[in-house]
């Protein structure tokens, strides 16, 4: 079963309710990777996502 923030990771963020972020930016959140490849691996969720045309 996969938790409720997992199905939406960006509105659950900005409702406060993602436990992976790790800090708000200008561009979207910063949140620590699901699956650690490496020690540390994050990402960065973007809060205005636009289609690439």
């Amino acid at each position: 079963m996969i938790d409720g923030w997992k199905r939406d990771r960006i509105g659950s963020a900005l409702r406060g309710g993602n436990p992976t972020v790790l800090r708000r930016l200008d561009a979207g959140f910063a949140v620590i990777g699901d699956t650690q490849f490496l020690p540390g691996y994050c990402v960065l969720l973007t809060d205005s996502p636009v289609s690439a045309s």
